[in-house]
């Protein structure tokens, strides 16, 4: 796992972790990423951890269709981490 400081001087509410496991293509077919994360609420270090595995297709042959399915594969991922703020900072917690 590779690990980046956080290189803002500002104060985070959450921190999120990530470590892919894969993220692969297959041109003229799909991208596939696999993923492990954990997001932490700072002020009590409150945990949601969660794995995004998902496999999107290309639409065309071409190296455009690949880039769009790789974006929306990592659209994806960020979706589940929004997600698991939202929940961290829902009702009850």
């Amino acid at each position: 796992m590779t690990v980046f400081p956080q290189a803002s001087s500002a104060t985070a509410d959450y921190q999120a972790a990530v470590e892919v496991q894969s993220f692969g293509s297959a041109l003229g077919e799909a991208a596939t990423l696999d993923a492990v994360w954990t997001v932490r609420r700072i002020k009590d270090g409150k945990l949601r951890v969660g794995r995004t595995t998902v496999r999107e297709p290309a639409s065309e042959r071409g190296y455009d269709a690949l880039a769009a399915a790789h974006s929306r594969a990592a659209a994806r991922l960020s979706q589940d981490i929004a997600g698991a703020v939202r929940a961290l900072d829902g009702p009850g917690e």
